[in-house]
């Protein structure tokens, strides 16, 4: 917590405000941020129990062919970064299959 929240952030004035800032990072840090010990799941998806989904994200000799869902080039995706009220040391990054 010391070094990935409390240096990257202008420390706020006020207990109350730091308050804010701690808990947002708690949030972040429990439902958003996947962790290698726990095999890419985060803290809340391991304490409620949730399955990791599998993705596919590269094609494999080995693996089910769907001749209907092939496209020339491979799939497309794009990667969304949003952040948790605006604060940039909080992303909050998806890949989606692009339409």
């Amino acid at each position: 917590m010391k070094q990935e929240c409390t240096r990257w952030l202008l420390v706020p004035l006020t207990l109350a405000g730091i308050r804010h800032e701690i808990r947002l990072y708690a949030i972040w840090y429990d439902t958003k941020r996947p962790h290698m010990a726990l095999t890419g799941r985060t803290p809340h998806d391991v304490y409620t129990a949730r399955a990791l989904k599998p993705r596919r994200l590269e094609p494999r000799p080995n693996w089910p062919h769907r001749p209907a869902r092939c496209r020339p080039g491979g799939d497309r995706f794009t990667l969304d970064v949003s952040y948790i009220e605006g604060r940039k040391h909080l992303p909050v990054v998806e890949l989606r299959r692009a339409a």
